[in-house]
């Protein structure tokens, strides 16, 4: 062992003269490797982190990484998944949330089958097997603690700061051509201030983190601040209160930088949900809406772009005035409005998984307010984008597959508020998070899937393990006489 501890040194001595990276990187792989070989749960945690961040894509984009080495991140949770079901012999974990997944799944299938262009249709198939349909199960079936939920919590809420960070330095600095790694990389969307100067009309840059899209980046994050709120109430030790509200602050500055419209009103959905549900006491609603303030106060651009979603109210009238309404609203609109009319005329089986942007040029001129011809174009609404191409079957299954874990969390909320508050407080947080992202949910389609489905997967796993825990393993645990849920 010592001579192959000596000759692998010699040997990374002499490759990082030519490629100091390629080492580090196999270093850290080969480190990465060993702790996963005896702590299984860091797969876990780790391929959360990296799936989260979007550093395997970044990795690809930016630094030339192979893209089935990219590909290869979600496969780490099968170590731990087989330590927990051949090793340790647990059963599957099989939530009322499982049939109805593997129903979602057959329907994009069936879709496909009809669609347009089978070969596309079906490429948006194995992604949802892969991103979708596969990460929730195999998440849902590696986090049975509540000691690895909090882990995984803590994970998340510090992504979240990570990603965070090098779009906040890139605005204070205006280093828009730095690309921080591809963890902050540039964005052409930009608006108007309303001040001027001598050079001109002042406008601000919105950022787009290391996701590329502005208003997807402000959806990822905004999910992670009831996390970081909840964790700073629930925590004992001073430090990890410390860290989760510094936290949670640079999360949602990152969210005020997208300048999201979308990620605004999610937001205080967020804040009226804590409120009008009583899920944190007085003093800490307070103190959250004052942080909220001060927020908005360090950047008074964002009130200056909300000030746009005025124009939405000139569209009730019959004659619209694309004087008073934005081009970008016009064109949300229509796209949301066109893909009312896929549903209507294919209502069944709707016209295939990422089929809506073919068909987005014949129905936006039906609607007629204002097509971008020859664009790429989406929904920009989850639910009428999802009814387009899956048809109304595919937007039930998928809606019950979210409202059942919803109410599960609920029920997980109830059983233990009084008799595990620990566990209340991991469970409670990611309600709201789905919440965040079902009310974002009306002014963007579902795109960058990934994120929701982890989001999904980890909150179902938290209320099966809440109610594990207190005692309450009935059909909303997914546990009944045959114990199929841990």
């Amino acid at each position: 062992m010592a001579i192959l501890t000596i000759l692998g040194s010699v040997a990374a001595g002499i490759a990082a003269a030519d490629a100091p990276l390629l080492v580090v990187a196999a270093a850290s792989a080969a480190f990465l490797g060993v702790a996963i070989i005896l702590y299984p749960d860091v797969a876990t945690l780790t391929t959360i982190a990296i799936l989260y961040s979007n550093a395997a894509v970044v990795a690809v984009r930016f630094h030339g990484v192979p893209l089935f080495l990219a590909a290869f991140v979600p496969l780490l949770l099968v170590v731990p998944l087989a330590r927990d079901l051949i090793v340790r012999r647990l059963p599957v974990v099989a939530p009322p949330t499982a049939p109805w997944m593997i129903l979602l799944l057959f329907i994009h299938i069936f879709s496909a089958l009809f669609s347009a262009d089978m070969t596309r249709s079906w490429d948006a198939v194995v992604v949802f097997i892969v991103e979708g349909f596969g990460l929730y199960f195999l998440l849902l079936n590696v986090i049975r603690t509540p000691a690895l939920l909090r882990q995984v919590t803590w994970v998340l809420i510090v992504v979240g700061m990570l990603i965070s960070i090098p779009s906040i330095h890139q605005d204070l600095t205006s280093n828009f051509d730095n690309l921080y790694l591809g963890f902050a990389q540039p964005a052409d969307a930009a608006f108007r201030t309303g001040e001027t100067t001598i050079i001109g009309d002042v406008v601000q840059r919105r950022l787009t983190g290391p996701i590329g899209e502005t208003n997807r980046f402000a959806q990822i994050l905004l999910m992670l601040v009831p996390l970081g709120i909840f964790r700073f109430i629930d925590e004992r030790s001073a430090l990890l209160r410390a860290v989760a509200a510094i936290a949670t602050t640079l999360i949602t500055v990152g969210v005020v930088l997208t300048f999201s419209r979308g990620a605004a009103v999610g937001l205080v959905a967020l804040i009226l949900a804590v409120a009008a549900l009583r899920l944190v006491r007085a003093r800490h609603l307070v103190g959250i809406v004052l942080a909220l303030v001060v927020v908005f106060a360090a950047f008074p651009q964002y009130t200056v772009r909300l000030a746009t979603l005025g124009e939405i109210g000139a569209l009730a009238g019959d004659n619209v005035n694309r004087g008073t309404v934005g081009g970008a609203v016009l064109s949300r609109v229509t796209e949301t409005l066109a893909a009312g009319l896929v549903i209507v005329d294919h209502p069944l089986i709707g016209v295939g998984p990422d089929m809506f942007n073919i068909y987005y040029e014949e129905y936006a001129e039906d609607v007629g307010l204002l097509v971008r011809n020859d664009a790429f174009r989406e929904a920009h609404n989850l639910y009428l984008g999802i009814g387009a191409e899956l048809g109304i079957p595919g937007l039930v299954v998928f809606m019950i597959v979210l409202l059942i874990t919803m109410r599960m969390l609920l029920q997980a909320r109830r059983a233990s508020i009084d008799r595990r508050p620990d566990l209340e407080r991991l469970a409670t947080p990611f309600l709201l998070s789905l919440m965040t992202y079902a009310v974002t949910g009306l002014f963007l389609h579902l795109s960058f899937a990934r994120f929701f489905w982890l989001m999904l997967a980890v909150a179902t796993a938290a209320a099966v393990i809440t109610l594990r825990e207190v005692g309450q393993d009935g059909p909303a645990a997914g546990q009944g006489a045959t114990n199929q849920s841990v």
